[in-house]
């Protein structure tokens, strides 16, 4: 359990220092594919970087004379009761918390797609148009796009073009891929 722990410590330090990044230097660039490249790529590699590990030797003389140098040895009770359980409540919480964010994420889906399979297919689109007033916002979901009726026509028009390029991208997997690592 303890190396769970140290390797989601290491996860969330990688993962910070990449959104600092971000958010410091690339936030207001409108090179939009490099910005995708760098957040996908700081996720995975959030995921990869703290599994590798440098070792290194510090030596350190001894600086008193006649003074015996030996191995100082630390005994710990890695076994303790009170370790046992506290590993399965941490563990317990942790799978909770995956929980959560895994139902979430398919708590948001399913409306869609259950709306999405009510609507019929609007003619001169290159996608799936849902019209639903049960959404206040337009967004698309993996390849359907989701407009609210009172939405004009040459706005419906605007819209799409808009989230044809969210759709032709699969910019779904990357919210996919953010849930996870949330998850995780």
């Amino acid at each position: 359990m303890e190396t769970i722990g140290l390797y989601l410590l290491r996860s969330a330090v990688w993962i910070t220092g990449f959104a600092l990044v971000y958010f410091l230097f690339l936030r207001n660039e409108r090179f939009f594919l490099l910005n995708r490249i760098y957040l996908v790529t700081g996720i995975l590699a959030s995921f990869i970087l703290p599994l590798v590990t440098v070792r290194y030797v510090v030596e350190v003389p001894l600086l008193q004379a006649g003074a015996t140098a030996g191995p100082i040895t630390v005994s710990l009770n890695d076994e303790g009761a009170w370790q046992q359980i506290m590993a399965v409540v941490i563990g317990t919480v942790w799978l909770a918390g995956i929980a959560v964010i895994i139902s979430r994420y398919v708590a948001q889906v399913i409306p869609v797609l259950r709306v999405a399979g009510k609507a019929e297919r609007t003619p001169g689109y290159p996608a799936k148009v849902i019209r639903s007033s049960e959404f206040p916002g337009s967004f698309s979901l993996f390849s359907l796009v989701v407009v609210n009726p009172s939405v004009s026509e040459n706005e419906t028009r605007e819209i799409m073009n808009h989230e044809m390029v969210h759709i032709r991208q699969m910019h779904w997997f990357d919210l996919l891929l953010s849930s996870f690592f949330c998850a995780v």
